[in-house]
């Protein structure tokens, strides 16, 4: 063969690798053949990683090709904290795709990968140290309490609001716990959320005198405005605001209140059991 269609042909092998990785880097990837970065996985992906070496390792006797040692383990874990990945390139160019180093069932949380360049399991400035590099699930969140919340965060920093009673009084019973499931359709998890509640007596009457305690809290004014809310309950209601002020009746209805939600963990497949 002339050195001519040798240069050529080295040229159609070099055109013919992903052409995402350049010198000396490391990135997540899906074990695809593309060497496409990928920074979020679902639990059950597999997850391989991509990029290009500068050094050579060390593979028998003699005989030396680029290659490294590759380590992926959660944020904080530090390199050779799990076990890695030996890797060799050939052709002496250094890209390298495809190497798979998690499988299924991933574990949710954020990851750092190490490429230890010499293979020499010794931390340099030759190697590669990306932080945070990828994130597994965890973009699931439980969504805000359904209804009214216990706390509606409001400046007077009262709660169960529109109850008879201050804040929720020891006449509120506990609300039968409710249980919702969230998934995410694209990295096909999910999670389990529950809200604890309570339910009290309301009363038109202990709804308008809270809207005016909130409002007096929310204007800055002193307690003179708030005088004037219980005045205002008791011209207009008379003795009942007195059994209002201690969660008492008569009441015209109820209120269910929930608390932050609890959530589970994320877990392979969807609230329906498949993807």
């Amino acid at each position: 063969m002339s050195r001519l269609l040798v240069v050529a042909a080295g040229i159609a092998a070099l055109l013919a690798m992903p052409g995402v990785a350049h010198a000396n880097q490391v990135y997540a990837a899906h074990c695809d053949g593309s060497a496409f970065p990928v920074d979020t996985f679902g639990v059950m992906d597999t997850v391989c990683v991509a990029g290009d070496v500068d050094f050579t390792c060390p593979v028998r006797l003699g005989v030396r090709l680029p290659g490294a040692d590759v380590y992926v383990m959660p944020t904080g874990g530090g390199p050779f904290s799990v076990p890695g990945v030996h890797f060799e390139t050939l052709g002496g160019a250094g890209s390298f795709w495809d190497i798979e180093v998690l499988r299924p069932p991933l574990v949710p949380g954020t990851y750092d990968i190490f490429l230890d360049e010499n293979c020499d399991g010794v931390q340099d400035g030759d190697d590669l140290y990306e932080i945070m590099s990828f994130t597994v699930g965890g973009m699931l969140e439980c969504t805000a309490p359904p209804g009214s919340p216990i706390n509606p965060g409001i400046p007077s920093g009262a709660e169960c609001r529109g109850a008879c009673g201050g804040d929720c009084p020891s006449t509120c019973t506990p609300a039968p716990t409710l249980n919702v499931c969230v998934d995410d359709a694209d990295l096909c998890e999910h999670m389990d959320c529950s809200y604890a509640g309570v339910t009290c007596g309301t009363h038109m009457g202990c709804r308008t005198h809270d809207d005016c305690y909130d409002a007096c809290a929310a204007a800055g004014a002193s307690w003179t405005c708030w005088r004037g809310c219980d005045l205002d309950c008791l011209n207009t209601y008379g003795l009942p605001c007195g059994s209002w002020a201690r969660g008492g009746g008569p009441y015209d209805g109820t209120l269910t209140f929930y608390g932050p939600p609890m959530g589970t963990a994320s877990s392979p497949g969807l609230c329906s059991g498949s993807c």
